[in-house]
């Protein structure tokens, strides 16, 4: 008999609600370490939680590399409303940055 039947066929409540406990955090921690790989933040100031999120490789600007959303659609309308207006300077402060550490 392996150790998990032992557990599971155990009568005492106490051991068994230890065994729930431990197996509803080990669910818990495999739902974030399927997700490690995935975009967990989003630059797009009107995105919130109701928004349904891509949960592949994040979307970076490609003129200034300032910014990261968490897909093209998030990306878009954060180009509309806000990006556009920053993005040059971004890429301004981008490239001096990168000069001053050469």
């Amino acid at each position: 008999m392996t150790l998990v039947e032992r557990i599971k066929s155990n009568p005492d409540p106490a051991v068994l609600q230890v065994w729930r406990e431990f197996i509803d955090g080990l669910a818990l921690y495999d739902k974030a370490y399927s997700n490690k790989d995935s975009v967990g933040l989003c630059d797009n100031l009107l995105h919130t939680q109701d928004f349904a999120v891509d949960r592949g490789r994040g979307v970076q600007c490609l003129w200034c590399h300032s910014v990261v959303y968490c897909s093209r659609q998030c990306q878009h309308d954060d180009w509309r409303v806000f990006h556009r207006e920053e993005c040059p300077n971004s890429r301004l402060n981008r490239i001096g940055t990168y000069a001053l550490s050469l």
